[in-house]
C-alpha cells in the first residue's frame, strides 16, 4: 500500500485512521474525501445489485426459501464490503468477511438439501456447519490482526462447495439436456471466480503506486467477477 498523498499530512481522514487488518492497493481517499477506497466500494455495490436480481428470479420461479435467503446474504456481503472499503474500519471488515462465511455455509446447505443427500448425512452436517460458523466467528473476533484465519476458513468452504456442485451437475439431472445446462453453468461460474481470484492474488503481489496494472483496480475486478460467478452459481442451483 502506497502512502496516501491526497490529504494534507495533518488532516485526519473522514472516517478516521484505518483499523482494518488489511489494506488494498487502491490509494485512500484518492477520488472522494468521504470514501476511502472509491472503486473498491463501488464494485462492492455491484454485488448487492446482483443479489437483488437473483432474489427477483428466485421469487419469480418460486424456488426454495433457502435460495432466497442466499440472495439476501449475498446482498449483505456486497453492502458489508462497501462499508469496509469505504471506511477501512475493522468493524465493517467483519460485516464484509463474516457474511462471506455464513453465505457459503448456506450455499452448502442448499446443495445438500436434496433427495439424493441422505437424512442421516444432513443430521450430522447441519450441526457441524453451525459449529464451523460459530468457531470462525469467535476466532476472527479474538484475532483481528491475522486475516489468514478468514482466508483459510473461506477457502475450505469454497472448495467443499465446488465439489458438491460438481457432483450435482454431473450425477443428479435425469435429463441429458438439463445435465449439459448445469455443467455449462457450473464451469462458467468456476472460471469466472478463478479469474477473479487471480486478480486478487495479482494485486496483493504486484501493487505499486496504487495499481498492479496501470489504471486498473484489480480488487474491484475481484468483486465484479466473484459476484458474477456467485450469481451464475445461484442460477445453477435454481435449475
Amino acid at each position: 500500500m502506497q502512502p496516501d498523498t491526497t490529504l494534507p499530512s495533518t488532516a485526519a481522514p473522514f472516517w478516521g485512521h484505518p483499523t482494518a487488518s488489511l489494506e488494498w492497493c487502491e490509494d485512500n481517499y484518492a477520488i472522494s474525501p468521504y470514501v476511502c477506497e472509491f472503486w473498491n466500494t463501488l464494485s462492492s455495490l455491484y454485488i448487492s445489485s446482483l443479489a437483488m436480481v437473483g432474489l427477483y428470479l428466485v421469487q419469480k420461479q418460486q424456488t426454495e426459501l433457502c435460495m432466497a435467503v442466499s440472495c439476501i446474504i449475498l446482498g449483505l456481503v456486497g453492502l458489508g464490503s462497501a462499508l469496509f472499503h469505504g471506511t477501512l474500519l475493522y468493524t465493517f471488515q467483519l460485516l464484509d468477511e463474516l457474511p462471506m462465511i455464513y453465505g457459503t455455509l448456506l450455499f452448502l446447505y442448499c446443495c445438500m438439501d436434496s433427495k439424493k443427500f441422505s437424512k442421516v448425512a444432513r443430521k450430522f452436517t447441519v450441526p457441524f456447519m453451525m459449529m464451523y460458523g460459530l468457531a470462525t466467528t469467535l476466532v476472527m473476533l479474538t484475532n483481528k490482526n491475522n486475516p489468514m484465519y478468514h482466508q483459510v476458513a473461506y477457502a475450505a468452504l469454497v472448495f467443499t462447495l465446488v465439489f458438491r456442485s460438481a457432483y450435482i451437475s454431473y450425477t443428479l439431472p435425469a435429463s441429458p439436456q438439463l445435465r449439459r445446462t448445469l455443467v455449462t453453468l457450473f464451469w462458467t461460474a468456476i472460471c469466472t471466480y478463478l479469474v477473479g481470484y487471480v486478480s486478487w492474488v495479482s494485486e496483493r503481489h504486484f501493487c505499486k503506486n496504487g495499481y498492479a496494472i496501470p489504471f486498473v483496480q484489480l480488487h474491484a475486478i475481484w468483486h465484479i467477477l466473484t459476484g458474477t460467478g456467485t450469481f451464475i452459481w445461484i442460477q445453477h442451483v435454481i435449475l
